[in-house]
Formats: structure tokens, sequence, C-alpha cells
């Protein structure tokens, strides 16, 4: 092309277009506060983005972009831009303060505190700061000092509620519930009291079996706070609970117009499905499958099965085939469409194909107990009962809780004359209706220590179910509770007696014999077992913990050993396995034996998979992970390895979609194990999936109720969740349980300030 030379006025043009004349600094924040004050905070963003394009260090610019995020609902945007307008504005206090608020939510202890002081210098007396250095404090195990900021704050403002309720959060971590009510009754007295100190305080009763004393005071949370998820949410939680399921409408639409998120408008969408109101349910569905950001984020598919449920119970078959085939088209192997495609095929009675899907949808999700029930459903129309009563016994073990399961196995297994009918029927009989609902009740309170309200209820169950060995080994396990091992022993044998295999019982004998010292009865109590069962993997466990007790070091080792080789998937065998070697200091030796083992053996995954574990022990990451990773090779399906692995790269800044992958392989391979939901849930929490890590983390918890770390890990999901309530009650039962466990600082912290 030749060169053509511009003419004067074109240049001119140019030189105009590019010489960076538009709106000044000072227009730019005008346009974004007006923005901001009519509600329009994305194009607020926008301006106050513009005018930092003029000057990065604008601390004005800053702080007007950290209050349009926060407004617009993006915290961790709001976090970073505070903290920018902080180091801007060293002498604004108000941004001073906010910007450690959000270092708290953070863990950021030492940044907020750090934060706080610089106030104090300025203004010694400032009761917020010295509230937020408190919580500092207390996030950074310094209990006493978080104590004398929160106390000087409320001698500082006696009529300030926060450090009221701060001090009252404080005492219920150190266990003194009398000192915490009066500190909490305090701060919910005072006129300026916010709702989250009336949901702390109601969160105390409720702990306590105080039902009745928690309703008045979140009806003022909620009252107190129209906007506010956790207010309306507890309140929601309340009616249901209580029995007044009309009444939980409001407070739960009342949360859908505060958070307007997936998991609220589900709740309330499945609260019209529980009541019958399907047609006020489609609305709410509908508008999930049309809103971009909630069917991008797993609504698609929620709202779809729920609405193909609704279209069959209204007479719609086509559309409900129509809706399920669209899912599945996308994800053949989605168990949800699966199950609810296969439960409508059922009613039609189209066995073969309803086959089938049942089938998919189990294998898609083995860890599923309605999968697995549903399966046992179809089989059961087909005629199939040996194959109906295996698939409901899975779905029972599972979910031991799973009373249609255990009732669907009872009536089979009565039907099919077997000799353990009886014993069955009388199981399931006796979780069945109200009676499954009061046992979890006293397994609850048993967790929390309850024993006075826990043992008239499981005494009424015996009085109605008196053959049932379960009940009595529960009976067991609560005299224990109460120091009395005559009853408890008796309790034991009884259920023992009812059920010669009853591992429960067992349990409860072994513990009170290595309680009396009496190690020749334990060791002929597990002798006895294993002659029965000796390739029972809880057994051998149970025999080896008895050799550990006795001090027999060598037949512990030889023991958890065997567990190993027979349950390559036993967690707390492998990790009994890697201290005993950590405590013997024999790591490098152990380390060597098991390599050559894996050597000589290519099959020995176990002795592999202890390679690994005993690397990690020494510290050496990168080896451990080569361990696990020649596991899995060698067997594809190997769970410890796999959920191992999985929480090495959560926890190193690794592939988190490999560690989904490997977590969710892990608890399809043995579901029910607390260790390997808690990796999933914390892979779902490290990748920002609430919703999913709130479901891992409450299996940990229903599998493991007195482990700390799990109701720990179970409250920082429900937190990112937005159940503030939820969250309180999780991180408060895990520093009951455990007040000194890893986290404890932080779990103490997160509930000071949420």
């Amino acid at each position: 092309m030749p060169f053509v030379r511009a003419c004067p006025i074109v240049l001119a043009a140019i030189a105009t277009a590019c010489s960076g004349s538009g709106p000044s600094r000072d227009e730019l924040l005008t346009r974004a506060k007006a923005f901001a004050a009519e509600g329009k905070h994305a194009e607020a963003i926008i301006e106050y983005r513009r005018a930092l394009e003029l000057n990065a260090r604008d601390g004005d610019a800053r702080l007007g972009l950290a209050e349009a995020y926060e407004a617009s609902g993006q915290p961790v945007s709001a976090y970073r831009e505070y903290v920018n307008a902080a180091d801007e504005r060293p002498d604004d206090i108000p941004t001073q303060l906010k910007a450690a608020e959000y270092l708290l939510a953070a863990e950021r202890f030492d940044d907020a505190r750090d934060r706080a002081e610089r106030v104090l210098l300025a203004q010694p007396d400032h009761v917020s700061a010295l509230i937020v250095k408190g919580t500092a404090l207390a996030g950074l195990r310094d209990l006493d000092g978080a104590l004398d900021d929160m106390q000087e704050a409320a001698s500082l403002d006696p009529d300030d509620a926060r450090p009221w309720a701060a001090l009252g959060a404080l005492r219920m971590i150190q266990g003194k519930g009398a000192e915490a009510e009066e500190l909490l009754r305090r701060a919910v007295a005072l006129p300026g009291a916010t709702y989250s100190a009336y949901l702390s305080l109601a969160n105390y009763y409720w702990s306590t079996g105080r039902t009745e004393e928690a309703e008045p005071l979140v009806r003022t949370a909620a009252e107190k706070a129209p906007n506010s998820v956790s207010a309306q949410r507890a309140l929601a939680f309340l009616l249901l609970t209580t029995g007044r399921v009309a009444e939980a409408e409001g407070p739960l639409k009342a949360a859908v117009a505060a958070a307007d998120d997936l998991r609220t408008r589900l709740a309330l969408a499945d609260y019209y499905v529980l009541t019958g109101r399907g047609a006020a349910a489609r609305p709410v569905l509908e508008e999930i499958a049309g809103d971009a950001r909630l069917r991008d984020g797993g609504g698609a598919t929620a709202a779809a099965t729920r609405l193909a449920s609704i279209d069959f119970a209204a007479g719609r078959a086509a559309e409900a085939h129509g809706r399920l085939d669209a899912v599945l088209a996308r994800d053949a192997r989605n168990s949800e469409a699966l199950q609810v495609k296969a439960r409508i095929l059922l009613a039609e009675r189209r066995l073969d194909p309803a086959l089938d899907a049942a089938r998919t949808a189990a294998e898609a999700d083995s860890s599923s107990s309605p999968a697995q029930h549903l399966l046992g459903s179809v089989l059961a129309a087909r005629g199939e009962r040996e194959a109906a009563i295996a698939a409901f016994s899975e779905a029972a073990r599972l979910n031991p809780q799973a009373v249609a399961s255990r009732v669907q196995l009872s009536q089979l297994t009565l039907a099919g004359g077997s000799a353990t009918a009886l014993g069955v029927a009388q199981e399931a009989r006796s979780l069945s209706g109200g009676p499954e609902v009061a046992l979890a009740n006293v397994r609850a309170l048993l967790a929390r220590g309850d024993v006075a309200r826990a043992e008239p209820i499981l005494r009424r169950l015996m009085e109605e179910h008196p053959e049932v060995a379960l009940l009595h080994a529960q009976m067991g396990g609560l005299q224990l509770l109460k120091k009395d091992r005559r009853a408890a022993t008796a309790a034991f044998e009884r259920a023992r007696e009812l059920d010669p295999a009853s591992l429960g019982a067992l349990n409860g004998l072994v513990a009170i014999a290595l309680m009396e010292k009496d190690q020749a009865r334990a060791q002929a109590l597990v002798e006895e077992r294993l002659k029965a069962a000796p390739d029972e993997a809880a057994v051998l466990m149970l025999a080896a913990e008895v050799a550990g007790a006795s001090g027999d070091l060598t037949t512990y080792e030889t023991r958890l050993r065997r567990v190993v080789e027979r349950d390559p998937a036993n967690i707390k065998a492998f990790g009994a396995l890697a201290s005993l070697y950590v405590s013997q200091g024999k790591l490098p030796a152990a380390r060597a034996e098991f390599q050559a083992i894996a050597r000589r053996r290519p099959d020995a995954t176990a002795a592999l998979t202890m390679v690994g574990l005993l690397f990690e022990a020494e510290g050496q990451a990168d080896a451990a992970r080569t361990a696990y990773e020649d596991v899995l090779a060698r067997a594809p399906d190997s769970p410890v390895a796999a959920n191992n692995l999985a929480w090495m790269f959560a926890e190193g800044g690794g592939n988190l979609d490999q560690a989904l992958d490997l977590a969710q392989a892990a608890v399809r391979r043995q579901p029910g194990v607390p260790q390997f939901s808690d990796t999933l849930g914390w892979v779902y929490y490290k990748k920002g999936l609430a919703t999913q890590a709130v479901q891992a983390f409450e299996q940990s918890v229903k599998a493991e109720p007195t482990r700390a770390t799990y109701h720990y890990h179970l409250g920082l999901a429900l937190a990112a969740a937005g159940d503030r309530a939820g969250a309180l009650g999780a991180l408060s039962e895990a520093l009951r349980l455990q007040p000194d466990f890893r986290d404890a600082a932080a779990a103490r912290a997160k509930v000071l300030t949420d």
C-alpha cells in the first residue's frame, strides 16, 4: 500500500484522542459516589477503578471501591481494598478498624492486632479497637490478654453490648456456662444489643436443651435484623423443629430476600414440596433455572430434578421425563437425576428401565444410602429378593439411621424364613416411626455428656423393645459415662446374649476390663471373638489395641500389620502403626522394611501406603506424594493413598481439581469413613464450594461426633455458606469437646468475630 500523508486536520484529531484528556479524578469520584448513592454499585466500581488508573495510591478511591465491593456482596474484593485503603489512610481510624475486622475474618490475627494497636496509640480508650484487639488475641491463643481487653472495653462503655457478648463467648469457650449466660444476658439487656448477641444467647440455650428460652431470643434477633440470613434461618429452623411448619414460611422467604443464593432458595422450594405445595415451589425453581448465576453453580440440575418430581405428581409424566432426559443428556451419570428417573419409572411399573437407572445412580454415588435403598426397592418389585436384601443392607450400612431400609430388610428376611429374621425385624421395629428419633436424640445427648436427659429416653425405648441388643449396648455406654461399671457390664452382657456378634457389647466389655487393669480378661474376650471372626478388621483392630494397652508392642505391631493387610482402607490402623514407629524412633528402619516388601511384592499396596505415611511423618512431603502416586498406579482404588494425596494437594497448594477427584474416589471406595469425608469437605471448602463442603463435613460429624476438628471444619463451611448461627454452634461444640485442639485459637476467633 502506498504511503499517504495525513492532512493537518486528521493529525490534530489523532493527537487530541491520544492526549489522555478525559474526566478528572474528582469527576470520577463524584460520579462513583452518585452511583453508590443510587445503589448502582457495579457502575460505582467501574468509576472508582478508573480513578485508581490515574493514581493507584488514591486512598479515597480505594475506600470508595472497598465500600462498593462490600455493598455488592463481594467480601473477598472488599477485604483486599479495605486493607489497601487503610495503608493509604494511616490516620483514618474507622478505615483501620474496618480493615482489621476483615483481617480477623481472614484469620490474619497478627495484622489485625497491629492495626488495632495503632488506633489505640492515638486513642487509648477506643472501645472498638479494644474489642478488635481482644478478638485477635483470642485467635493468637492469648485468652488472658483477650479477656483483659474485653473487660477494659466493657468498663469504658458499660452500655455497649459488644464487649459483654464477647466476654460471654469467651466464657463459653472456657466451659464456664453459668458465667457465660450471665454475660450474654447482660449484653442483650442493653439498648444497643445487636441481633448477633441475641443469637449467641439463644445458641447457648439451645446447646443446653432450653429451647423455650431460646425462642424469644431468636424471634428478637429476626425482628432486629430482618435482612440477616442467619437470624431468619435460625427462626425457620426453630419453627420447623418444634412442629410449627406453617409459620416457617415467613422467615424462609425473608432469608431468600436477604441472601438470594442457591442454598436458601432451594430450602424454600423444598419447604413447599414438604408441605405439599408443589405449585408454590414451581416459580422458585423456575427462577433458579433462569438465573445464570445460580444455574451455573449446580442450580440447573437441582431445579430440574425437583420440577420433574412436581410435574409427575401433577400428572405431567411427559414433562417430567423430558426435564430429566435433558439433565442426563448433559451428564449421563448424574445420581440425583437418575434417582428421580428411577422413582418415576418404578411408579409407572416400568421395571427394566427403572433397574438400569437405579443401578447407574448407585454406581455413580456409591456413598449414597438413598440410592441403595431405591435400588433395593426396584429389585424387590422385580422379585429379586436376595439382591434386594443386599441393596437394603448396604443402605443401612451407609446410614445406620436409615429406618426405611431396615424396615424393608426385616420384611424381606422374614419372608425368606431366615434364622436371623426375628432379630432383624426387632431391630427395624426399634428404629421405625418415633423410636429412631428418640435413639438419635439419646446419642446426640450422650455425645454432649448430657446423661441426665438421655437416660429416661433410653429406658423408655428398652421397655418398649426389650429384645434389641443395640439398645442394651447403648445403655452400657451410658452407664460407663455415669462411671457405674457394674451396671455397664450387665448391659453389655445382655446385649451379647441377644446378639453374640455385637461389636458394641464387645468393645464395652473390653473397655471395662482395661479400666480395671484386667488384661487377662480383655485378652480372653478378644481371643474368643477372633476364633469366630479371625479376619474381621474391627475385631483385629480391637485385639491390637488390647495388646498396645498391655504394653505388648510386638503383638500390637503384628496385629496392626494384619489389619492393614486385610483392610487396606483402614486409615485408623495405618495411622496407629505410623504413630508407633514415630514413638519408637524407628521411622527410617520401618520405612526401609516396607519399601523392601513393596519391591518384592508389586501387589503389596498396604506396604507402599505405609511408606507414604512414614515419609509424611518424617516431613518428606515430596517423597510421600511419590509413594502415594505409586500406590494409585498399582491399585487405582486404594482409598487411603487417594485420601492422603488429596489432603496434601489441598493443603500444599496443589491442583484442587485433582484433589477433588482423589477425595471423591476415596469416599466412593470406602463410604462412611469420617476422615475421608472430612478430606472431601476440606477440598470442597478450598474450592469455594461451601454447600458441598457442609454436606461432607456433616457426614464426618455424624460418624464421629466427639472429634473437635470435624466440628471446626463444619463451622468454617457453614460460615462460608452464610449460616452464622449454625457456624457458631459447630465452632462452640468443637471448643467444648476439646478446648486445646490444634485449631482452637482459630475457632475462638471465629466465634468472637461471627
